[in-house]
């Protein structure tokens, strides 16, 4: 496996202590109706075409993260597939729900 799943908890850790980036791959409504304070949004259904002109720094730790872990997961393995960068993968286990039900702050 090239990713690593991860809690909310490490998930927050990361992003506030390590740089890490969030990216959401849930689509537009999704994001709109409730989204992590952190994140960016970069939809599923157009994550083939978008993900190869994202750019992060090299090394970078990149989580993404879904409504339960499933597409975020699908997420990983593809970036991880088709990035030529040297970027750390994680999956949010349990994906915002799973932030939710541990009251981690939402928008």
């Amino acid at each position: 496996m090239s990713y690593q799943n991860i809690s909310p908890a490490k998930a927050k850790e990361m992003i506030e202590n390590e740089g890490a980036i969030l990216i959401d791959v849930r689509e537009l409504d999704e994001f709109c109706d409730a989204h992590i304070p952190y994140a960016m949004l970069l939809p599923m259904s157009e994550f083939d075409t978008m993900w190869p002109r994202v750019t992060f720094p090299e090394n970078k730790k990149i989580i993404f993260q879904c409504a339960v872990g499933g597409r975020s997961a699908q997420a990983c393995m593809m970036a991880s597939n088709t990035s030529q960068k040297t970027y750390q993968y994680f999956n949010l286990d349990g994906g915002i729900k799973e932030w939710d039900a541990q009251s981690l702050p939402l928008l």
